[in-house]
């Protein structure tokens, strides 16, 4: 979490390094959980779901599945961070925000 106000005053170079330091940490933390989340959703293979009869493991896998693209999305951006610190062009992503 960061207040917009002091963080729109630092220079471009110390905006990239705390955005960078936070998505690194984000991705720490759901690596952490996703190595939880993956053993207990193989573990709940033995119990079958009671409408669907199909193991709690194909009903559980989404969150892992959600903890993986989100640390994918995250790399993503570390990758174009340190691409802009080194001086290199990145290209602008086109961001449609749902309130505009």
């Amino acid at each position: 979490i960061r207040f917009d106000i002091v963080y729109r005053k630092f220079p471009r170079k110390f905006q990239l390094i705390i955005d960078m330091f936070f998505d690194i940490l984000t991705n720490v933390v759901f690596i952490l959980i996703l190595i939880h989340s993956v053993e207990y959703t193989i573990w709940n293979y033995r119990i079958k779901s009671s409408a669907l009869r199909i193991p709690w493991t194909y009903l559980l896998m989404c969150f892992p599945i959600f903890l993986v693209l989100i640390i994918i999305h995250n790399s993503a951006l570390i990758y174009d961070y340190i691409r802009e610190l080194l001086g290199k062009k990145v290209p602008e992503k086109e961001e449609v925000l749902p309130w505009q």
